[in-house]
């Protein structure tokens, strides 16, 4: 069935710093794309950066009421931009309308995200903010050795759902695979994967560290209220512009990489029936 007689047994192994350079690439001439795709989106998710980081730094108080159903929306805005993208690599499909935001495809991608992606981070997060906070308060020590290991376990966990990625693009663009197949074909291609997320998350996030660090120093140091709103309104354009802008782009890259690693393992003679409709 695939065109190089490739079975499961025999992992197709993607080229490395080829599927990267291609992903940039194919991001960046098609920026306008991004855009087309992706502007709703954006701005569900560049509203979510400004109510977390604004709770944060005590610049302004969002209940719980308000924080997790904009955290959720945040999610689904990832969501559906990743299937929209999906199918513009994998398909070449434009066709991006209201429409299309509520289907039976969208309900099944965004529960593999929360279960493979969301969850997962939001754990490492959780248990890195809370070590932080434990060091600074002088918490029992096995409070902080249980953070740690909580957080440890994240990440471990997080490393194995990666096996599971290419539910994602195949559910995208309706050639769903059951979870053992998913599983079986990344076999000889998840630390490929992995490496390739790490790579060009690290690329897109240097850019960051200055704001970064700043955000923290608002978080921790010892100031009034009102002075940490006035220097967290100082710098409000990184947080809520330029940091949702660069992720939005590395997230562009990184759906490209899963589809043109989707692609690879799976063969083209594996959607062309999708690909002609």
């Amino acid at each position: 069935m695939s065109d190089s007689g490739t079975s499961p047994a025999e992992p197709r192994k993607i080229p490395f710093w080829r599927t990267i350079f291609q992903s940039f690439r194919f991001v960046f001439i098609n920026l306008h794309r991004v855009v087309t795709i992706g502007w709703l989106p954006f701005i569900i998710i560049a509203v979510g950066s400004y109510v977390a980081i604004a709770n944060m730094v005590g610049y302004a108080t969002f209940s719980a009421t308000i924080t997790i159903p904009v955290q959720i929306l945040s999610w689904l805005a990832y969501a559906v931009f990743a299937v929209c993208w999906h199918r513009f690599v994998i398909l070449g499909e434009q066709r991006i309308g209201a429409a299309g935001l509520l289907t039976w495809r969208n309900v099944i991608f965004f529960g593999y995200f929360a279960v493979l992606v969301a969850l997962p981070v939001f754990a490492m997060t959780r248990s890195n903010q809370y070590i932080i906070f434990a060091t600074q308060q002088n918490s029992p020590t096995m409070w902080v050795l249980i953070a740690y290991v909580l957080s440890f376990v994240a990440v471990i966990v997080y490393f194995i759902l990666f096996r599971f990625y290419l539910l994602f693009p195949a559910t995208a663009i309706d050639r769903p695979l059951k979870l053992g197949e998913a599983w079986r074909r990344m076999r000889g291609n998840t630390w490929r994967l992995i490496g390739a997320t790490f790579l060009v998350a690290i690329i897109f996030t240097a850019p960051l560290i200055p704001p970064n660090i700043h955000l923290g120093e608002l978080m921790t140091e010892a100031a009034t209220a009102k002075a940490q709103g006035i220097s967290f309104e100082a710098s409000l354009p990184a947080y809520v512009i330029v940091m949702p802008v660069l992720y939005f782009l590395m997230t562009g890259v990184l759906i490209t990489v899963l589809s043109n690693t989707y692609l690879h393992i799976m063969g083209a003679s594996q959607h062309e029936a999708a690909d002609a409709s």
